[in-house]
Formats: structure tokens, sequence, C-alpha cells
């Protein structure tokens, strides 16, 4: 268990890197680092696994709001060309 969520971890951070451009999807790549860390460190202290859970929040809600920015944008950029 602990070798595969390492493998994860480690892909997690490649992809994260490839899409490093796109904000929306590196944050998701980041947020779903945190979950894999949070899963590896789950025999640690509560608090440790709580403030995981946060990152993951937070890089959820950076990719949620790239997301909408992007997605305005080419709402915006559509309509000034119809």
């Amino acid at each position: 268990m602990r070798l595969s969520l390492a493998i994860v971890i480690v892909l997690l951070i490649i992809a994260a890197w490839e899409q490093r451009k796109n904000k929306a999807l590196f944050f998701m790549w980041i947020a779903g680092l945190f979950a894999c860390v949070a899963a590896l460190a789950s025999h640690q202290p509560d608090w440790i696994v709580n403030s995981l859970a946060i990152g993951w929040l937070i890089a959820a809600l950076i990719a949620l709001w790239f997301a909408i920015n992007e997605l305005l944008h080419y709402l915006r950029k559509k309509m000034m060309h119809s």
C-alpha cells in the first residue's frame, strides 16, 4: 500500500510539472497530491492529516477559481467575436 501510494505521488508530481502552464489543471494535480500524502500519513497525528485535508481544499478551490476565470475569459472572447 505504501509503495503504491509513493508511486502515485511521484506520478502526480510529474503530471503537475507537465501541466504547470494550465493553472486549473496544475492545482487539481496538487490537490490530488495532498490527498495521497494524507492517505500515506493516515497513521500520523490528526493535526497533520487535517492540515493535509485543508491543503487539498485550498488547492481544489484555487483550481476552481482558475477554471472559472478561464471559462469567463473564453465566454467574453466568444461574445466579442459574435
